[in-house]
């Protein structure tokens, strides 16, 4: 297969692709793997040469190993464009990464997979099902943290997409805009206002899109620093299934809690009984449907920012199925937090099928901004200092952080923005 834009007649699945216990092997491996080291021999990356080196000396390897980067380059592929990105160019550093994500999976994963499963079996030698469930779900875990990077590659290939083809044509629809002169004045009024004042900026903003809007903002006493919108289904049915997993989540969250006892002491997952230790997975797994998507907007530019972000969603009515609400910030506007628990500009409440149409969206609408930096608790950066996403809610996060378990669940590394089990 060409590693260039080629797709297999099915549509690959992650899962099987980057299970590390997959081991396919190729048949023309020889002679792909001599084109390929030529393009590998070029990078600096000193961790290709122990890739080239263990695939040039062992021939079953290199079968695999050779497998198992065409298949990811499918993969890739596929995601591409599952991003709107229509026809895929990977650059020189996606196929070194591609590279070195085969050779994690054939060597340092397999590895992984046989010393998991040898740990869980010695551990629970009386209880071969909890061994089991238990390996099975350190596998995932690995699985999920090497699709997170393939996912990585394709906001930077979707960024870079824009960037070469469409910067410069849409910096110059925004200053052309016939709605620019309102957005600076809006931006310098906001600036100046109060939160009343603020709130009144945001439902005139809403009134121009009565397509998108539902009525007006709305103000939540318990989180008085930010203002609501809702907007209007444009699918009824469409509209009830996200709004069970919204419930569903919610409940997911409170059982949570229950079982893995955070009110009274914290259980080793050792002494969890397997049919519990089933039902915390699953209810880690509904939680992981709930998705954040966060805008940094320059305190100046959150009007704009507002009123495009409805425009785009008036050109896409059908992603408005896929936000649960959006809030905006009216308090404390581009501050941190002295807790460190730095507050959000806007959020964007949606769920992980509707994440990454959402942000390809966002991605394209604001190709010509910059935000403020500042990233939110437990998010992590997407693009231009503005866009930034999180799995789950903060206040589990907190929850969980403060009964000493958040490392447990959500992965560090990232800044807790993403489940980790």
């Amino acid at each position: 297969m060409d590693p260039k834009t080629e797709l297999p007649p099915q549509a690959l699945s992650a899962k099987d692709i980057l299970n590390p216990e997959k081991q396919n092997v190729s048949l023309n491996a020889d002679k792909i793997w001599e084109s390929t080291k030529i393009s590998l021999q070029t990078t600096p990356e000193p961790e290709i040469n122990i890739v080239i080196s263990a695939v040039d000396t062992n021939p079953e390897f290199r079968s695999r190993f050779i497998e198992r980067q065409q298949n990811l380059f499918g993969l890739l592929g596929q995601d591409a464009r599952e991003a709107g990105i229509n026809n895929p160019n990977f650059s020189n550093k996606n196929k070194v990464e591609l590279a070195l994500m085969a050779y994690r999976i054939e060597n340092q994963g397999l590895q992984y997979v046989h010393r998991v499963k040898k740990v869980a079996q010695e551990t629970f030698p009386q209880d071969p099902d909890k061994a089991n469930f238990i390996a099975d779900r350190m596998i995932q875990d690995y699985t999920d943290s090497e699709n997170a990077i393939l996912q990585h590659l394709v906001d930077k290939m979707k960024q870079k997409e824009i960037e070469t083809k469409e910067i410069q044509n849409r910096i110059d629809e925004v200053i052309t805009d016939p709605r620019r002169p309102g957005w600076l004045q809006t931006g310098i009024n906001w600036e100046k206002a109060a939160a009343e004042k603020r709130e009144r900026i945001l439902i005139n903003l809403g009134q121009k899109h009565p397509d998108s809007v539902s009525s007006v903002f709305k103000y939540s006493d318990q989180q008085p620093n930010y203002t609501y919108l809702y907007l209007k289904p444009h699918d009824e049915e469409q509209k009830i299934i996200n709004q069970q997993v919204v419930k569903d989540v919610n409940n997911a969250q409170s059982r949570l809690e229950n079982n893995i006892e955070l009110k009274n002491s914290v259980q080793p997952v050792r002494d969890i009984p397997t049919q519990q230790l089933r039902s915390v997975f699953t209810d880690l797994d509904i939680v992981g449907q709930e998705v954040k998507i966060h805008l940094q907007p320059q305190v100046k530019d959150e009007p704009m920012v507002v009123d495009r972000l409805l425009t785009a969603l008036d050109k896409n009515p059908h992603l408005r199925d896929g936000i649960q609400a959006i809030k905006v910030r009216i308090i404390g506007n581009g501050t941190y937090e002295e807790d460190g628990d730095n507050l959000p500009e806007m959020v964007i409440y949606t769920t992980s099928e509707s994440k990454t149409e959402l942000v390809s969206t966002i991605l394209n609408e604001f190709v010509d901004l910059r935000g403020n930096g500042i990233t939110p608790r437990f998010n992590q950066e997407v693009a231009n200092r503005l866009v930034y996403v999180a799995q789950s809610g903060g206040d589990l996060k907190n929850n969980l952080a403060s009964m000493g378990v958040l490392d447990k669940f959500f992965d560090a590394s990232k800044n807790y923005s993403e489940l980790r089990v």
